[in-house]
């Protein structure tokens, strides 16, 4: 072992006064270098030693430049060949008190979100080494938490993608479970919305009512018992969710999944059923012709050319004629409620 290897060493060891006698009495070996380029300063820093290298800064600043041989070097303002600062060496070695010295003492405010070869920050190397001190004292420094690295993590990600103990792992439950709860809220507000559009709709149908009989005018209509029969499904499906969903059960994660996955399916279709009563009601039951209308204009038409080709005088009826048909078959249709109550059924 040379003097030199004997001085680290005892740098390295317990004997510390005895390293302080030896610069004192020789300066000069503050820049000698090991067989790895390394001087004092460099093993003083990877090894946390606070009083030793106040002591060689204070005996030569110059001693930062120095670089070993593997390109690393002490000096805050430079960096290694992989692209680390002081700060970066400090933080992959867990040295935390260095690292609360130079933020404190030092304004190396610049270096706290300076990246490495792999755009690597000291809070990606403190979370990846789940270094939690180190992290705190970081984000009380004012360290970036969403600076993202070559591979597209950010500090953040890095924790997950390292979760390994149940803390982290607790943590990324908790964050599920509250999607879980936020996924719940949202489907529970979409089905009240929905039942009370439908319910809107039942009240109000395409038409409305008559004022005499207080039923539906177009109550007689497929068109109007296709919107009915869509409206009172849509209806129910959505009340069912919100029944379901507002009940105060103790869900498990993976029951409200399968829940939440159900409830989907059956919000889907209680929405086609909505738009398709909304449709029927907007355009088709509006549009339709009364019930019989056309089968009684196919028999006018039939009737006027069976004339034509007997040649009576009934041949030459004009338009007037089918309309006054077409009415009359509407007037026999209007008095059905009358003809009805005579059997023995009343309206109410």
């Amino acid at each position: 072992m040379t003097f030199i290897d004997s001085l680290y060493y005892k740098l390295v060891g317990p004997k510390l006064r005895k390293m302080k006698g030896i610069l004192e009495a020789r300066p000069d070996y503050a820049w000698k270098r090991s067989f790895r380029g390394c001087t004092p300063l460099h093993i003083a820093c990877s090894k946390g030693q606070l009083e030793i290298t106040g002591e060689l800064i204070k005996l030569d600043s110059d001693l930062c430049l120095i670089q070993d041989y593997e390109g690393r070097l002490e000096s805050a303002e430079m960096t290694t060949f992989n692209g680390e600062t002081i700060v970066h060496l400090a933080v992959k070695n867990n040295q935390y008190e260095v690292v609360k010295y130079l933020t404190e003492s030092i304004n190396i405010s610049k270096l706290l979100n300076m990246q490495d070869n792999d755009e690597n920050t000291i809070l990606h190397l403190a979370t990846a080494g789940k270094l939690t001190t180190m992290v705190t004292h970081l984000l009380k420094m004012g360290t970036e938490v969403n600076s993202l690295n070559r591979k597209g993590y950010t500090a953040p990600d890095v924790i997950e993608a390292k979760a390994s103990n149940s803390s982290a792992l607790a943590i990324k439950l908790d964050l599920q479970n509250e999607g879980l709860r936020n996924a719940r809220e949202t489907v529970t507000i979409v089905a009240v919305l929905i039942a009370n559009v439908t319910f809107v709709a039942g009240m109000n149908p395409p038409g409305g009512f008559g004022q005499d009989t207080g039923k539906a005018t177009r109550a007689n209509r497929v068109s109007f018992k296709v919107f009915l029969l869509c409206n009172i499904v849509s209806l129910f499906l959505s009340i069912g969710v919100v029944n379901v969903l507002v009940s105060i059960i103790p869900f498990t994660r993976k029951t409200m999944m399968k829940l939440l996955s159900v409830t989907h399916k059956v919000m889907w279709l209680s929405t086609l059923f909505m738009a398709a009563a909304n449709y029927i009601a907007a355009i088709w039951t509006p549009c339709l012709k009364r019930r019989g209308q056309w089968h009684n204009k196919y028999k006018w038409r039939k009737v006027r050319q069976k004339k034509m080709k007997e040649g009576s005088p009934g041949s030459s009826t004009s338009h007037v004629d089918e309309l006054r048909m077409m009415k009359k078959d509407q007037d026999a249709s209007s008095n059905s409620d009358v003809d009805s109550s005579d059997h023995g059924y009343h309206l109410y």
